[in-house]
């Protein structure tokens, strides 16, 4: 049954190693061109030849500084991570979610991620701020399993998003991998999302197509 409302949450999702951090980059710039103010938080990473992320950023689209978020060559001194879930031992309180990599790849050898408190704190205050200056769309990227299935991480941001919402304040665009995409739109009130999904097929266009969407909001 139609609500009447007019989606005001993209929800841009894709298989692990897609792209969605890029698209999500490229429609932001997108908007910027046509005068559009951006905010929120992206995540790049730094991966191997294989594509394997190394080392995880998180980026503030409004001032641009970048800290580093999480790595598997440096103690950063907050919770371990390994490929699939938190290493006993070590609480999932503030870990961020497993980032995605590639299908069929393996990380088994790999040391897990170490992430740093700090900058989940810093990157969760930026992505309020923009909430709070009424950018027009406000970018969190991205959700994982420990906000969705441990209730962790980035979760308190989602509460921010219904708020916000219900002030008639922004719109955003959120990444998730695709198998959690229905889980992350029942977060929220009926009929206020849309899932976009990033395929091999459409990825050449779709960023295009999106912020064009994400204009008319």
């Amino acid at each position: 049954m139609s609500t009447g409302r007019k989606p005001k949450i993209i929800i841009l999702c894709g298989d692990r190693g897609l792209g969605k951090t890029s698209a999500a980059i490229r429609i932001t710039e997108l908007l910027r061109e046509r005068g559009i103010e951006v905010g929120g938080v992206v995540s790049p990473s730094e991966r191997r030849a294989d594509g394997l992320p190394m080392e995880i950023f998180a980026r503030d689209l409004a001032s641009g500084e970048a800290r580093r978020l999480g790595s598997r060559t440096i103690d950063l001194g907050g919770p371990r991570l390994g490929p699939n879930r938190p290493q006993p031992g070590n609480p999932p309180m503030d870990d961020t979610a497993s980032r995605d990599r590639p299908q069929g790849s393996t990380s088994e050898s790999l040391p897990p991620f170490s992430f740093s408190r700090d900058t989940i704190h810093w990157a969760a205050g930026a992505f309020l701020s923009a909430i709070a200056s009424k950018a027009k769309l406000v970018v969190l990227d991205e959700i994982g399993p420990l906000e969705l299935e441990l209730d962790s991480g980035f979760r308190p941001l989602l509460e921010a998003i219904a708020e916000a919402l219900e002030q008639g304040q922004c719109s955003f665009l959120v990444t998730v991998r695709s198998s959690l995409a229905g889980k992350l739109a029942a977060r929220f009130p009926a009929g206020t999302t849309s899932i976009v999904e990033l395929t091999a097929d459409n990825r050449a266009g779709l960023a295009e197509k999106t912020a064009e969407r994400l204009a008319s909001l």
